[in-house]
């Protein structure tokens, strides 16, 4: 008898390719009949398609970061979110000395796990079974940016919705990057950024939040004075 894995492995793998081959079919109805299985067994696993394709993106996604990163740069949902699946990390990356992050491998393992699904998530972000898995995909990153924020702050304070603002500017900016590549041209996903920048995010954040306190003690220095 199937494990509950091995049957939602075999729904992602039929959902992907109706995705990629009869974007127009990619129903629930479709799915069960490829598997071999009834609607209600569907169900059983996901409420709907789009539930299904966000868990095909956690699922991958940590399962490439899982096998490529070190557990101690891992970073897994907080227990106060409400998004699902917690099980998978959903971000990495690793801390260099004093207020700097380096988050440079998971973004060349996201660029490798978009390049060899490409067909897929093409089909998928340009017809409507997209279902919200852009937005999705940001506030994912959007928590992993707030996580950067706050080491790279190191005791120093910001508000909490100047930390939110901050962090989903970014992600939302990363993520139209990325698909612009994704759908608007047949380059590689690796030559988005060059390989020596592929830290630029976090190395901005550095700066610019630097800048900020500095600006800030600048200012208080000339009123002392």
């Amino acid at each position: 008898m199937a494990s509950q894995n091995d049957t939602r492995a075999a729904i992602a793998t039929e959902f992907k390719k109706l995705v990629v081959h009869e974007t127009n079919k990619a129903t629930v109805s479709s799915i069960a009949k490829k598997c071999g299985i009834s609607r209600k067994a569907f169900y059983y696993h996901f409420s709907d398609t789009c539930e299904l394709s966000k868990w095909i993106y956690r699922c991958e996604l940590g399962s490439l970061l899982l096998e490529h990163c070190p557990p101690r740069n891992l970073v897994y949902l907080p227990v106060e979110t409400r998004l699902k699946y917690p099980e998978y990390p959903f971000y990495a990356h690793k801390h260099i000395g004093i207020r700097q992050v380096d988050s440079s491998q998971f973004f060349d393992l996201l660029k490798r796990y978009l390049e060899e699904n490409r067909s897929y998530y093409k089909m998928l972000f340009w017809s409507e079974r997209n279902h919200g898995l852009q937005k999705y995909a940001a506030k994912l990153l959007q928590l992993g940016f707030q996580r950067d924020i706050r080491y790279i702050l190191g005791g120093r304070h910001l508000p909490e919705n100047m930390i939110s603002q901050l962090s989903r500017c970014l992600a939302n900016s990363v993520i139209a990057n990325y698909l612009d590549a994704l759908l608007y041209s047949n380059r590689s996903l690796s030559t988005v950024l060059p390989k020596e920048f592929t830290n630029v995010v976090n190395q901005s954040l550095t700066g610019m939040i630097d800048n900020f306190f500095a600006q800030r003690e600048n200012v208080f220095d000339f009123f002392e004075i």
